[in-house]
Parts: structure tokens; C-alpha cells; sequence
């Protein structure tokens, strides 16, 4: 019986380990260029691609039906461009690093062969990102295309393929299914043919991948990077959520939680534990000791202190000297959207009230109440602000936002919404 005469799941298997073996050959081969070699690969992948990057990004809109051709022509000059400068210089080839102080010497290995997974929704930009690393690895690939954007995966995989077949890389050295079936994707991940996976797709993709048995690299919708700028010191144990963005020289101590969208400021210290809710904003040189808790919206403004010690001393009563254990941490507690002004200093215990405003330079030494806006040292209430920040007038037994128009009244905890359906917190 012939290839053409098996069912479709049984000639996508057999497609798959025929270019698995097809990119394991090849990629013996390369792996003994030199880095040299390996560049002059990489920037003939790159060049093609970008001659065949609007071409490509049209038959992607049309396959797919997603996007704009502008913006996946965008996207795939993105790769070609700024991604190959990137790896442009950086050594895959022998010796990558000394430390001679450490008696360490890096020598950069080829993992083997690569399954890649590809979407539908940016099929052709990552097609070509994960051909151009995997080479510049001195990896074999194959890809696994989405079934509605295969024609134009397999388009791009040609274009990488003959641009390093031409600059003297093996034949087969990248791979493309055509004949596409979850039982082939599943051959091509948890086969013998193939040593790592980079899988791009839905989260049951994405799952199955880290499920195969071996490495994988995953990223599944709604994966929103988080942005850490180079020289941040975020700690490993940190857990730091979709969309953050952390940036110089910031530094973010271990099991410390950043919820999604927060924005770390310049130098700004987060400390052992502390929470942060969603959309959070912690401008430069704040610094936010343990165990605070931070609400979601809070803001706390550039070189504010969120202190943990009611009694701080250096050394206890027979001069020796404090380590953490001799103390009891309190952290500050910041309700929903409490904003602290620009060098403010927040004493041990305090709890900020939702929606309360500190101004700037204030020393707050006891509880503030909900939409309370303190000033001065010590803090001391100087009026109301509603949730836009603005402060409120009074007029008959109320309280009104000059913005929203919302109306409010006092309370035990300091101010209530008029209409809680509204805007109560």
C-alpha cells in the first residue's frame, strides 16, 4: 500500500518522522560549521525573507482572514530586521565564555532537532523567528502548521529553507507538514525525532507541549509578556504577572507578587513578599518594604516609603546588632486605589483607606479613611477626593465630584457612594 493510500492521521505520522529524520541528517551536518558559517546562513534566511515579507504577509491575511497585510509585513521585518540584529555577533559556535576566576569555560552545543508548532494568528513572522534561531543554534526544525494557515507557513518555511540551502546549509534542514492532523503534531512533539519544542498556539496546545517529556518553550493566548528592563534585579522567586513592566535598575526581592499590569518605576524596591494587585503603579526610588499589601489601581508616587518597623534601632538594648529576626515586620496596607504623593512616608502598620490621597512630603502616622486627603507631618485630614483624585465639595450633608458628579456620604470607614451601584468600593 502506498503513502497516498493511508488515512490522513497515518500519512500526517508518517510525514512528520520522515522530516524529523530528514532534519536530524542535516543537522549533523551543521552542526560542524564554524560561526562563521552559521552567520552567513542566517543573514541569507534573513535578506529573503525580507524580499518575500509583503508577499507572504498578503497570503497570510487571505489564508487566515486575521489582521492587516501592513501589520504582518510589520511583523515579519520585526524578525528579519530587529531580531537578527539582535543575534547579530552573539557566538553559537565553540567556547561562548570564560570565567577563568571560576574555572569555567561555556561551550555552546546544538540541542538537535526543533518542533515548532506555529499559529494561525501571526503564522508567518513566527515560521520564519523560529527557522532563523533554530539555524542560528546550529539546530535542524520542522514546523507544524496551523490547518488555517498552512499554505502560507509552508510558503515561509520554503523561503528560510532554499535562502539556507543557497548560503551552503543542508537540504532538510528545515522542515514544514503539509499534511496536517493532531496525531502528526502529537508525533512530531513526543517522537524520537525531535530533542526540544517551541509551541506557539491555544492553551491545549501549549499544555500537550510541556506534557511531551521533554523541553519545551510555550506561549498561549493571553500569554502577555511582562517587560523587565536588562539591568532590573528581579528574583526568581518573584512572581511577576502578565504585562508588568519593571524597569532600571528596579529591584524585586523574592516571593514579592506583582498583579497584572503594573508598572515598576526606576531604583524602586519591592520587598519579600509584598503584594501588588492589578495595575499598580510604583514610580521611581519608592520603596515598598514587606509585608505590605498593596491594593489594586493603588499609585505611590516617586521616592515615597512604605516603612516595616515601628521601632527602628540598628542594634537591641545590649548594643548587638538587629538581623531580621529581630523585629516584628508591619507592613503598610494600601485599599483600592489609594494614590501617595511624591516622597511621603507611610509608617508601620498604617492603613491607607480606598480611593485616600497622601500628599506629597507627608509623614502619615496613623489609619486614613476611605477618599480622606491628608497632608503634612504629621499627616492631617484636609478634606475628601473622589475616585478620579479630584477633590470634593459639600453641599447639603454631601459630598460631590466635580468630575463624575458622583455623590457621597460620611461613614465609619470615611466616605460611602451615594448610589454603591455606581461607584462604592
Amino acid at each position: 500500500m502506498s503513502a497516498s493510500d493511508f488515512d490522513r492521521d497515518l500519512r500526517a505520522i508518517h510525514e512528520a518522522r520522515t522530516l524529523a529524520r530528514e532534519a536530524r541528517s542535516a543537522q549533523e551536518r551543521l552542526e560542524s560549521f564554524s560561526q562563521d558559517q552559521v552567520d552567513a546562513i542566517v543573514e541569507a534566511m534573513a535578506a529573503a525573507g525580507l524580499r518575500e515579507s509583503a508577499r507572504l504577509a498578503r497570503m497570510a491575511v487571505e489564508e487566515t482572514g486575521y489582521g492587516l497585510a501592513l501589520d504582518k509585513i510589520a511583523k515579519n521585518n520585526f524578525v528579519l530586521e530587529n531580531v537578527v540584529a539582535a543575534m547579530r555577533g552573539m557566538r553559537t559556535v565553540g567556547v561562548v565564555r570564560e570565567l577563568p576566576e571560576q574555572n569555567v569555560v561555556e561551550i555552546a552545543e546544538p540541542v538537535g532537532v526543533v518542533a515548532g508548532i506555529i499559529p494561525t494568528t501571526n503564522p508567518t513572522s513566527t515560521a520564519m523567528f523560529k527557522s532563523l534561531i533554530a539555524l542560528k543554534a546550529r539546530c535542524g526544525i520542522v514546523l507544524s502548521p496551523h490547518p488555517n494557515a498552512k499554505a502560507c507557513i509552508k510558503a515561509a518555511a520554503d523561503v528560510m529553507h532554499e535562502a539556507a540551502v543557497g548560503a551552503g546549509a543542508p537540504r532538510g534542514i528545515i522542515g514544514c507538514s503539509t499534511v496536517i492532523s493532531m496525531e502528526g503534531t502529537q508525533e512530531l512533539m513526543c517522537g524520537k525525532g525531535t530533542d526540544v519544542i517551541l509551541a506557539t498556539g491555544g492553551m491545549a496546545m501549549v499544555k500537550s507541549a510541556y506534557s511531551a517529556g521533554k523541553p519545551a518553550y510555550g506561549v498561549g493566548p493571553g500569554n502577555v509578556p511582562a517587560y523587565i528592563e536588562a539591568s532590573a534585579d528581579v528574583d526568581v522567586r518573584a512572581e511577576v504577572s502578565d504585562d508588568c513592566t519593571v524597569w532600571h535598575l528596579a529591584q524585586i526581592r523574592e516571593k514579592a507578587v506583582l498583579g497584572t499590569g503594573c508598572v515598576i518605576g526606576r531604583g524602586a524596591y519591592i520587598g519579600v513578599g509584598v503584594r501588588l494587585g492589578k495595575n499598580v503603579k510604583v514610580q521611581n526610588y519608592a520603596l515598598v518594604y514587606e509585608p505590605a499589601v498593596i491594593g489594586d489601581f493603588a499609585f505611590i508616587g516617586p521616592a515615597a516609603v512604605l516603612t516595616n518597623d515601628r521601632f527602628p534601632r540598628s542594634t537591641d538594648s545590649d548594643g548587638i546588632l538587629k538581623d531580621v529576626s529581630g523585629w516584628n515586620s508591619e507592613g503598610v496596607i494600601l485599599g483600592v486605589g489609594a494614590s501617595i504623593g511624591a516622597r511621603a512616608v507611610v509608617l508601620a502598620g498604617v492603613v491607607i483607606g480606598a480611593w485616600a490621597c497622601v500628599g506629597a512630603g507627608a509623614v502619615v502616622t496613623r489609619d486614613v479613611p476611605d477618599h480622606a486627603l491628608v497632608v503634612g507631618n504629621p499627616a492631617r485630614q484636609v478634606g475628601w477626593v473622589g475616585r478620579p483624585g479630584r477633590r470634593l465639595f459639600e453641599s447639603d450633608g454631601e459630598w460631590t465630584c466635580p468630575e463624575t458628579g458622583q455623590h457621597y456620604r460620611t461613614s465609619g470607614t470615611g466616605l460611602e457612594s451615594v448610589d454603591p451601584g455606581s461607584e462604592d468600593r
